[in-house]
C-alpha cells in the first residue's frame, strides 16, 4: 500500500508553535525529515513501509501502509511481524492495542528480532504498557508482548546471484508487498485543505466504537500516552 500523508492533520501544520518530531525520531531509515519551513517530508525511496511512523503520530497524519481493519479482523488476537498483512508489530498504536484487547480474550504480540524495523520494538513495549493500564481499568486481560527467538545466521550470499539492492526491497520481499516506485517524495501541498483538519482519525473512531457498552471496573492507574491534559494558566492567557 505505501504510507500516505495528510499534512492538514499534522500538528505542525495546525500550529507553528508545536514542534512534534515523533515520526522523524521513529523512522528506522531516516526517510522522514523536516523541510526548511518545518513541514514533514517523506522520501519514499528510503521508506520501507514498516508503519512505525504511523503508530507514533498522535493525529494519524501518516496513514498506515496496511489495512488496519483487515489485520484486526483476521488476526484472532495474535499478531506477529510480517504475518497477516502486518509489516511490523511496531506499527500498532496504543489505541489499536486497546481495541485488540477489547475484541479478544488473550491478545498477544510477537516481535521478530529479524524485522527490518526492529528498532521500533522498544517503543512498542511502552505503548503495550499504556494500553494495558486502560484494559485493566476496563476489566480486560492485558496484551502480552514476546520476542521471537533469534534466527540462525543466514548463509553468505552468492556474489553471482541477483538479490535485493536495498533494505526497502528486502523488507517488501519479507512481507510479500508489491514493489513501488522509488524516489518519489511526499512534500507539503501548496494549498491547505482545512476541511481535512476536522476529521476523526480512523483508529480513534475504531476505539470509540469498541468502547460502546464497556464500563470502567477499576480506576485508571497513570496517564494514557495517547491522550492529553489541558492546563490553563490565567496569568499568561490573552483570551484570544
Amino acid at each position: 500500500m505505501g504510507i500516505a500523508l495528510t499534512y492538514e492533520q499534522c500538528v505542525r501544520t495546525r500550529s507553528r508553535l508545536l514542534d512534534c518530531q515523533a515520526c522523524v525520531a521513529a523512522c528506522p531509515t531516516g526517510a522522514i525529515t523536516l523541510d526548511d519551513v518545518g513541514a514533514i517530508t517523506v522520501a519514499q525511496g528510503a521508506c520501507i513501509d514498516c508503519g512505525v511512523c504511523h503508530a507514533v503520530c498522535p493525529t494519524e497524519a501518516i496513514a498506515a501502509p496496511f489495512d488496519e481493519d483487515a489485520v484486526l479482523a483476521a488476526c484472532e488476537g495474535h499478531l506477529q511481524c510480517g504475518e497477516g498483512g502486518l509489516p511490523c508489530v511496531g506499527a500498532l498504536a496504543t489505541e489499536v492495542l486497546v481495541t485488540l484487547g477489547l475484541r479478544h480474550e488473550a491478545p498477544a504480540l510477537r516481535a521478530d528480532p529479524a524485522c527490518a524495523s526492529a528498532v521500533g520494538h522498544a517503543a512498542l513495549a511502552e505503548r503495550v504498557a499504556d494500553a494495558n493500564r486502560m484494559l485493566a481499568a476496563l476489566g480486560r486481560a492485558p496484551v502480552s508482548l514476546e520476542a521471537l527467538p533469534e534466527a540462525p545466521p543466514a548463509p553468505a550470499a552468492d556474489p553471482g546471484a541477483e538479490g535485493p539492492s536495498s533494505r526497502r526491497q528486502f523488507f517488501r520481499t519479507l512481507v510479500g508487498a508489491d514493489a513501488a516506485p522509488a524516489g518519489e517524495t511526499l512534500t507539503r501541498p501548496n494549498k491547505i485543505d482545512r476541511a481535512k483538519m476536522q476529521r476523526t482519525p480512523p483508529r480513534r473512531a475504531r476505539l470509540q466504537a469498541a468502547l460502546e457498552g464497556v464500563t470502567v471496573v477499576t480506576p485508571l492507574q497513570g496517564d494514557l500516552g495517547f491522550t492529553s491534559a489541558k492546563v490553563l494558566d490565567p496569568q499568561t492567557c490573552t483570551v484570544c
